[in-house]
């Protein structure tokens, strides 16, 4: 028998030998790159949202209500959307498809900001039917990201833990990117609203162009599948031989493959600790957007400048937490561990009143502060995502995909609410 890397199989040809925690695993270097663009498709929406509200804000302009309720309405709807959309797809595990749903989320991602982008250039409607428009694509997007995260999530618990770095890293690389474009684009244009509905169109289309190749990629990835299936069932292989064909991917169609619902509260009792630490990385790291865009440079860094370059910071960290977890040895898999390290990141909220009260005066501690919360949201949240299938039997490493990424949507809601909280303590 082979290793259960091999045995798992994988959706590309190539492969190389890499070692993970306990056992080898197959890794492809052009599957690893598919779920990494995966995972930078499914968080930019969100960032796109998030670089674009000062364009939006302007975009209000003369109705009060919504200029106030603008980043909220768009949490509350993106947060109940997507969370509820998660919880119906996580319920539903019997006879899943889990690759159809990936494709449906890129395919409804793009189409969204498509629609986004269009309408940063074309001014036609009227500012209560954008601010509803707005709202629409909020909730398509939100839609779009929890099939694509559900499917590919359910995937890689079956291949193996270093495709689930693969798509926290792509997350990662989603922050990073329009946080520095946001930051060059202030840098060379300034803070005009005409400028920045240019710069937010090109968030929205770069948008959709990641979608359209994670669609395409992981397309190409199902029609090979396919046809070494079909090879398989033409020409059956002599016994034994299926255990060393790396291309040979398990049918869901088999008994030892068939799918089995698995209940919520088994999956819970099982995934407690994986699960608290994903759900405390998240609640607690949605208070960091309210410092950012309220604590002012101590060296008289103008606004428009200084919010990009902290936004920069904090991805940049939560980008070096996740490619943390490509070394073995650095991904945290004891269960107290899991929730010591949850519960010590509250530690951190603290010190970023000393910034906003103005107790503490100093850019260079400020923008250390927001990279260390990154590098720990990006470490904590990678190492329970990656080490959920090995807390579940084999028949329900798949179910187990969609409960992780039901609590990571659990996380973001409660930090919604709880950043409401911290509002009025800042």
């Amino acid at each position: 028998m082979t290793s259960e890397g091999e045995s798992q199989g994988l959706l590309f040809p190539e492969e190389e030998r890499v070692k993970g925690q306990n056992e080898e695993t197959a890794v492809n270097k052009l599957e690893y790159v598919t779920f990494m663009i995966i995972g930078v498709s499914y968080l930019w929406p969100w960032n796109c949202f998030l670089a674009a509200t000062a364009y939006l804000t302007d975009r209000f302009e003369g109705h009060e209500w919504i200029q106030a309720n603008l980043s909220s309405s768009i949490m509350t709807v993106s947060t109940i959307s997507a969370t509820t959309c998660t919880l119906i797809l996580a319920q539903n595990q019997r006879g899943a498809n889990y690759k159809t749903r990936v494709l449906m989320g890129e395919l409804c991602i793009g189409g969204v900001f498509l629609l986004m982008a269009l309408s940063c250039l074309f001014h036609t409607l009227s500012i209560p039917l954008y601010f509803a428009f707005v709202l629409l694509c909020v909730f398509g997007s939100s839609i779009g990201v929890a099939f694509a995260q559900n499917g590919s999530f359910a995937l890689v618990n079956t291949i193996g833990s270093v495709y689930t770095q693969a798509i926290m890293v792509g997350q990662a690389v989603a922050g990073v990117l329009p946080a520095f474009i946001s930051f060059v684009t202030a840098l060379v244009s300034g803070d005009s609203t005409s400028s920045s509905g240019l710069s937010s169109a090109l968030y929205f289309l770069v948008a959709t162009a990641v979608s359209s190749v994670a669609f395409l990629l992981f397309y190409q990835s199902m029609r090979r599948h396919s046809q070494i299936q079909g090879d398989a069932e033409y020409e059956p292989a002599p016994q034994g031989e299926h255990d060393h064909n790396p291309d040979q991917v398990p049918s869901s169609n088999d008994p030892i493959h068939a799918k089995a619902h698995v209940p919520l509260p088994v999956l819970m009792r099982k995934l407690m600790a994986p699960g608290f630490a994903v759900f405390m990385t998240f609640t607690v790291t949605l208070v960091y957007p309210i410092f950012t865009n309220t604590v002012p440079s101590a060296n008289g860094i103008r606004r428009h400048l200084f919010v990009p370059l902290v936004y920069l910071f904090w991805n940049v960290g939560d980008l070096v937490g996740r490619l943390l977890c490509g070394m073995p040895h650095l991904v945290i898999s004891n269960s107290r561990a899991l929730v010591i390290y949850g519960l010590a990141r509250i530690l951190m909220v603290p010190f970023f009143f000393l910034f906003s009260s103005n107790m503490v005066q100093s850019d260079f501690l400020y923008l250390l502060l927001q990279f260390t919360f990154g590098v720990t949201n990006g470490h904590l949240g990678s190492s329970g995502m990656m080490v959920a299938p090995d807390y579940v039997q084999e028949e329900e490493k798949e179910a187990a995909g969609g409960f992780m990424t039901l609590v990571l949507s659990l996380g973001l809601a409660a930090g919604s609410l709880f950043s409401f909280v911290v509002v009025h303590l800042v």
